[in-house]
């Protein structure tokens, strides 16, 4: 594992720990985060505050790791965010990628991108691990770095168009009946 490999790693332990203090050892002295909804949160305590807020709204939430990949102060990880909101009873999940540019060996800024999955999406994620495969599927979550960065790009394609795990493209054919 390269150290910035072992850095993401580390921060995703913390987080599922709910372990603020480790989270927050990841985190440069003048850290930037800006969550899935776009909320830019900049300096240690605003970060802080981001993370505590979040693990009391949601105190069982915990990222599945899926991937991850990072060299030359650049890293990307996979993963898939559950957690319920208790108040309400309302589980949350959903899929994406950080992105994080590290420098001094820790984190200056990570930028997420989660989406949240339907019922039939986070079914899709089950199939997938199971079949080991998610090639030509574009429900399926991405497979490495090159896929995610082209994912981060270009999310506007048509439904026949797809990116394989090969890094080669290809068509699927419509559906019996689809126009």
């Amino acid at each position: 594992m390269t150290a910035e490999e072992e850095l993401i790693q580390c921060y995703f332990d913390a987080f599922n720990n709910h372990d603020i203090e480790g989270v927050m050892a990841c985190f440069h002295e003048y850290p930037v985060m800006v969550d899935a909804t776009g909320t830019r949160f900049e300096g240690r305590e605003e970060v802080r505050r981001h993370y505590e807020t979040g693990f009391a709204l949601m105190p069982d939430c915990r990222c599945d790791l899926r991937m991850l990949t990072g060299h030359s102060g650049h890293g990307v990880a996979e993963s898939y965010f559950r957690g319920t909101r208790p108040r309400y009873g309302k589980v949350i999940e959903a899929i994406g990628a950080e992105i994080l540019e590290i420098e001094d060996g820790r984190i200056k800024e990570m930028r997420d991108y989660h989406r949240p999955l339907s019922a039939s999406g986070i079914a899709n994620i089950y199939r997938s691990s199971a079949q080991g495969d998610s090639a030509c599927n574009p429900k399926l979550p991405l497979t490495n770095l090159r896929n995610a960065s082209r994912a981060l790009r270009d999310t506007r394609r048509p439904d026949n168009y797809c990116q394989s795990s090969s890094s080669r493209k290809c068509r699927r054919e419509p559906a019996e009946g689809a126009s």
